[in-house]
């Protein structure tokens, strides 16, 4: 009986380390794991499967936490999330990587149909009703209002196709700097970035 109980204490614990509390997407702990073996699959075959990895940031994220506080924060990456998760196909990865940063693994898909697919949801994103504490705020053509101020919540996304034989690390560099490239470039906007 005490061995079922720790068997199922670990199986807990594990759980919860490979899923963000907040959003429910996994954690990096995951990821390392996770990715890191889709790309070593990707590697090995021979059908020229395709792998592309996605990072996401709201831009300007931190005036929402500043002008509504942390809860409304939250529930804003709460809001975002939920429409990534109803967005994504179940063999891709989503993963909380940090703060209001995601990473989504998208494993046999090429990077055109990555960009049809995230401009589809960076749209739901931009164009949905979400409500906090009683006060609505309307998420249209990337206008976060809130009685009369209106905010902007643009999505700035970074792609890669990962490259055959590339190592994860070096995927990570690449979609972080197309990320970098969407910011720069004006944000509210996806990048799709070069590999070797």
């Amino acid at each position: 009986m005490a061995y079922q109980q720790m068997n199922k204490s670990r199986k807990e614990a594990y759980l919860r380390s490979i899923r963000d509390p907040l959003t429910g997407c996994f954690t990096r702990y995951y990821m390392d794991e996770a990715v890191t073996r889709l790309i070593d699959l990707n590697s090995r075959r021979s059908d020229r499967s395709r792998l592309c990895l996605v990072m996401f940031d709201v831009d300007y994220f931190k005036e929402i936490n500043d002008t509504w506080g942390h809860i409304t924060g939250d529930k804003a990456l709460i809001h975002m999330t939920e429409i990534l998760q109803g967005s994504i196909r179940t063999s891709d990865i989503l993963v909380r990587y940090g703060g209001d940063e995601f990473l989504l693994c998208m494993p046999f898909c090429d990077v055109n149909h990555a960009y049809q697919k995230l401009s589809e949801t960076c749209r739901k994103i931009s164009t949905t009703l979400l409500t906090v504490d009683d006060r609505e705020l309307a998420v249209n053509d990337r206008d976060l209002a809130v009685n009369d101020r209106e905010y902007t919540m643009p999505v700035s996304v970074g792609l890669i196709e990962h490259p055959k034989g590339g190592s994860f690390r070096d995927s990570l560099k690449y979609v972080d700097t197309a990320l970098y490239h969407a910011k720069s470039n004006g944000r509210n906007q996806i990048f799709i970035g070069s590999t070797p």
